[in-house]
């Protein structure tokens, strides 16, 4: 990362993909181009421009002061790459805190009370944005009422994820959370209530985050899954629709159409027969790797499974998790099990009508174990199916 200095005065810049972090007198401005190509050309152009006029190399970091907190576009740069990585964050922390900033002790926090829970901040970390709830919230503090539950998950010392119950809301609270400082590393997101066009407007809204991790629930029919695309680092995405809920055609279609950075996909919905051709781009597509796929298809699981069993993305799952009928697609799966060559774990819903299917399946896969419910990690309310249990 390139750092000069002229005098009293300091400037750096910082290339990530097809964007500039640039700190000049005391303020950071963040500029977008078309590619990563473009970028770099303007990257290597501004570097020229500032030694020909005389500035020259430095290890000093520039000082930069937005809304009273000190940044570091370099560090900045680190742990947006990977906003679960805790050894950057630790040095992050240590950064701020040497300045005096509350979010360095709240990073320290984060990393000594780092454990698996549902809650959205250990109690330690709770009573430090507490203590310092205009510098770490701001604005945000409206959305963060003492006494409810908190939308927000803190991890690392910022708003890991957020929890969007309310339709009214949630697009103007996304917003709110991007533009402040401990939205910057927002990772997931969940959606959890109803109202079509609010769902569209909140993905909309979310398209400026480098989000991992998208979980959506909802007894509505979203007419749009068109930014599921925009979501170039998305690691799992859970999409869920309940009661009648159906997803169209072009719901379905942006469904197909997800980044090829995801591992991890589950689709529960009602759908129409004639809505298979717009998903069916899914199971032909040799760029996404998926190795945990969770299907709930109804009508068209037939017609997936074989589809899947046909195509290239079968060579790369190693958890399949089907919510249908076994004896609709049992057969398609075992008649092309050589495949699936990763294959360890299958889960299938198990009921009267499935022992002929679990015969079949005996000696064909490592573990047959029964169907719980893929969206129990992200969305443990979910879990209230009841099945037997079966085992290889």
């Amino acid at each position: 990362m390139p750092r000069l200095r002229s005098g009293h005065d300091h400037w750096e810049i910082a290339h990530d993909g097809a964007t500039l972090v640039i700190v000049e007198g005391g303020k950071q401005t963040t500029r977008k181009f078309v590619s990563a190509t473009h970028a770099k050309v303007q990257h290597d152009k501004l570097v020229a421009e500032k030694l020909a006029a005389g500035w020259e190399p430095t290890d000093e970091p520039a000082p930069v002061i937005e809304s009273g907190e000190p940044r570091n576009p370099e560090l900045e740069v680190a742990f947006a790459a990977d906003p679960y990585d805790a050894s950057v964050a630790a040095v992050y922390g240590d950064w701020l805190e040497s300045r005096g900033h509350p979010r360095g002790e709240l990073i320290a926090r984060c990393l000594a009370e780092a454990k698996d829970g549902v809650e959205t901040a250990p109690p330690g970390v709770r009573k430090h944005l507490a203590r310092h709830r205009e510098q770490l919230l701001g604005e945000l503090a409206r959305h963060d009422a003492p006494g409810e539950d908190s939308p927000f998950t803190w991890r690392l010392g910022f708003i890991r994820r957020l929890d969007l119950t309310d339709a009214s809301n949630a697009a103007p609270l996304v917003r709110d959370v991007l533009a402040h400082p401990s939205g910057r590393f927002l990772a997931e997101a969940r959606l959890r209530f109803n109202g079509a066009d609010e769902i569209v407007a909140t993905l909309d809204a979310l398209r400026s985050a480098k989000l991992r991790e998208l979980a959506i629930l909802t007894y509505s029919q979203p007419a749009s899954f068109d930014a599921l695309a925009t979501f170039t680092q998305l690691r799992r995405l859970v999409v869920n629709c309940e009661g009648d809920a159906m997803l169209g055609r072009r719901a379905l279609a942006g469904i197909a159409n997800v980044a090829p950075s995801v591992e991890s996909l589950a689709v529960r919905a009602g759908v129409d027969d004639d809505a298979w051709f717009t998903l069916q781009p899914l199971f032909a597509r040799d760029d996404v790797r998926i190795a945990e796929l969770s299907l709930g298809l109804g009508p068209i699981i037939r017609i997936a499974m074989q589809a899947l069993a046909d195509g290239p993305l079968a060579a790369g799952v190693v958890a399949l998790d089907i919510a249908d009928d076994p004896e609709l697609w049992v057969r398609a799966f075992r008649d092309q099990r050589d495949r699936f060559t990763k294959l360890d774990v299958l889960k299938l819903l198990v009921g009267h009508t499935a022992q002929s299917a679990l015969t079949s399946l005996r000696g064909s896969v490592a573990r047959v174990l029964p169907r719980r419910d893929p969206y129990a990690r992200l969305m443990p309310e979910l879990d209230d199916d009841h099945y037997d249990e079966v085992r290889e």
